[in-house]
């Protein structure tokens, strides 16, 4: 009896850090499902955009299931060609701007969720440059709260692949203080108690 008592505890404690990770897991979801979306008001396009946004939050959903199969080749096959639909660089206005770059940026996301972890950063990547636009001048006007979300699509890709530092943490709470009187307040404090939880388990 004696020597099963190790054991109980071991199992107990391996239970606990699961329960864990698998909270911290729905957390991460829940903030990137609120941050990285795009609702677009011209009704000419929405139907459009609704697909590609819904196509991301199911693969969002089924990220980390063991059970789906992660290189759909369907999946990738019908997000390049989105991305190919919406690689237009001159715009008509500025909401035209901001459908066309959150649209690629929502395709290559949707790839890094589904992709091989040596692949995925690459196209978190993409996401964000989606976003900036331009590396030398990045322009973030009115997409703060979804360059916010793709940040933390990073940070989550990392945690799951047991790859998170301090550093990383970092680097997202810079972005926070940087941009705080731009990013949805409800937002800005749903990740700032997500960094707290990530501090505990990380490595330095």
């Amino acid at each position: 009896m004696k020597k099963l008592i190790p054991i109980i505890i071991l199992l107990t404690v391996f239970s606990q850090n699961l329960t864990y990770g698998q909270d911290l897991m729905t957390d991460f979801k829940k903030v990137i499902l609120k941050s990285f979306n795009y609702t677009d008001l011209n009704p000419i396009y929405k139907p459009e955009s609704e697909m590609i946004q819904k196509k991301f939050d199911k693969i969002l959903e089924d990220f980390g299931d063991n059970n789906v199969t992660k290189n759909s080749d369907s999946n990738i096959d019908t997000l390049f060609n989105w991305i190919y639909n919406n690689a237009i660089c001159e715009y008509d206005d500025s909401p035209d701007s901001r459908r066309m770059k959150m649209r690629r940026a929502i395709c290559f996301a949707s790839i890094a969720l589904i992709s091989d972890s040596d692949k995925a950063h690459t196209f978190t990547e993409y996401s964000k440059l989606s976003i900036i636009g331009d590396i030398e001048s990045p322009e973030t006007e009115l997409l703060e709260n979804q360059y916010l979300g793709i940040l933390l699509i990073e940070t989550m890709l990392k945690y799951s692949q047991d790859n998170l530092n301090q550093n990383d943490l970092t680097i997202l709470k810079e972005y926070l203080d940087e941009n705080l009187e731009l990013l949805n307040e409800k937002i800005y404090f749903e990740t700032l108690r997500l960094i707290e939880k990530c501090k505990t388990i990380v490595r330095q």
